[in-house]
């Protein structure tokens, strides 16, 4: 809500038209999360290193909720839009998630999936994601087990915090680990250091995987795509433009990438 502010002596230098360029700015005229009402929160659910819970929705639905402590909202939008971009290329990489409103406190909800019997992630299924992840800066997809799991014979990626520019507890990646270049396609030494290549926690992924999974990247994250896609999201309008150039730059290279690559082979 808007509420003026007045210096001592009395001059206000906080107008209505300041509230609603800042709103206009932040893309909150634009975009809002679901208000979820009437919720039961299950005791000493949380998982992970910010603070959520298992919550039960209206018409029975089991969600873990990750909350925003007001200062992580972009954090969690982050990682809201990292859901979008997945779902938009392999949707049977992720859960259907959301940003929600959950007791006054914004969230991202992610509905709970059923486990498979054998819960050990498969090489041959974690593959399937490489270059979605790798076009993400997704390293926390190979580096914390909990973070995937086996769901419709499919490994999910269930959180998607350490995306984009972010890192998994919101603090923000260091200068230029999420630019231009995709360095994670290539093979690394350090699994500390996944941003400077991950392949090699893909065991048996093929160059023809590689570019199948490229093609599809190409074809259905388009200008405009990524455009709606990053702007679907509350974050200030230059970060937004920032991330739609750095995300079609990152499909840009991943295809040449995987050109030369071919004509490698």
């Amino acid at each position: 809500m808007f509420v003026p502010i007045f210096d001592i002596d009395g001059e206000e230098v906080f107008t209505y038209d300041d509230y609603k360029n800042a709103r206009h700015e932040n893309n909150y005229d634009a975009v809002e999360p679901r208000p979820i009402d009437r919720t039961v929160r299950q005791p000493n659910s949380q998982s992970g290193s910010n603070e959520g819970a298992v919550y039960v929705f209206p018409g029975g639905s089991r969600n873990y909720v990750k909350f925003s402590n007001g200062e992580n909202d972009g954090h969690l939008w982050s990682e809201v839009l990292a859901d979008s971009l997945y779902r938009e290329v392999q949707p049977e990489l992720v859960p259907n998630t959301e940003a929600v409103f959950i007791e006054g406190r914004m969230a991202r909800s992610s509905q709970l999936v059923p486990l498979d019997t054998e819960a050990l992630v498969t090489d041959e299924a974690r593959n399937q994601g490489f270059v979605m992840d790798c076009l993400l800066g997704n390293w926390d997809a190979v580096y914390n087990p909990q973070n995937l799991v086996m769901s419709g014979g499919r490994a999910m990626r269930i959180d998607t915090g350490n995306t984009l520019n972010f890192r998994a507890r919101g603090g923000r990646k260091e200068e230029g680990a999420f630019g231009p270049v995709v360095t994670e396609l290539n093979f690394g030494t350090d699994r500390q250091r996944l941003g400077d290549g991950m392949r090699q926690m893909y065991p048996g992924l093929s160059d023809s995987q590689i570019e199948q999974q490229a093609r599809q990247i190409k074809n259905r994250l388009t200008d405009e795509v990524i455009d709606r896609l990053v702007n679907s999201v509350v974050l200030p309008s230059e970060e937004r433009a920032s991330l739609s150039e750095t995300l079609k730059q990152r499909r840009d290279y991943i295809a040449g990438w995987t050109s030369d690559l071919a004509k490698s082979a």
